[in-house]
């Protein structure tokens, strides 16, 4: 078997990817294979694909006897997600676990407050591109779309919110479109986005 061979070589863990290649980001992961792997294997077994809330990553720790979690496309739109599994893990230690500067905070966790964190991440990672790409403008734009593409995944009516990020002529234009469709909609964010 192709983990064992992995284990012998001298792999210090190995991630297992739960969904076929068919399945691409669509249907439900096979964590049950990562229990089977993780049963015949000594080191950790990593599990991945489909784990895009907190809940999802405990099961796969708790009930799949996963080594660690990987999360990708939810990372990539709910960065906070890491926060909520840290505090799952490891109970309520204000101050310890709540990102840099946001000491004392809990981690959102209705969709309500999923969608406030979204859209302060949104205006968060501006200010990162304005800084990385400076006047290189369009570049900095590029970058947001895809975060925007992926996100809108995210929103009932999501496509709204990726078109309106696609009007902006500059990264000070897109902070003024992102702020005005946050104050005039209520966007509660999917649990799942599949």
């Amino acid at each position: 078997e192709f983990t064992q061979a992995l284990e012998e070589a001298g792999a210090d863990w190995i991630t297992i990817h739960a969904r076929t290649r068919e399945q691409g980001h669509d249907g439900r992961a096979d964590w049950q294979l990562v229990s089977e792997i993780a049963k015949r294997r000594r080191i950790p077994v990593v599990a991945n694909g489909d784990i895009q809330t907190a809940s999802d990553a405990l099961t796969v720790l708790r009930d799949f006897g996963a080594g660690g979690v990987m999360i990708a496309r939810a990372a990539t739109v709910r960065p906070w997600i890491l926060w909520q599994v840290a505090e799952d893990l490891y109970g309520d230690r204000p101050g310890e676990l709540a990102p840099a500067g946001r000491a004392g905070e809990k981690a959102p966790r209705t969709r309500e407050e999923e969608s406030r964190e979204f859209f302060r991440a949104c205006l968060a990672l501006i200010d990162e591109l304005e800084t990385h790409f400076g006047d290189r403008q369009d570049d900095a734009l590029k970058k947001f779309s895809f975060f925007a593409a992926t996100g809108a995944r995210w929103f009932m009516f999501g496509h709204a919110f990726w078109a309106v990020t696609k009007k902006a002529k500059s990264t000070g234009h897109l902070r003024e479109l992102i702020e005005d469709y946050r104050d005039r909609f209520d966007h509660p964010l999917k649990e799942r986005v599949n």
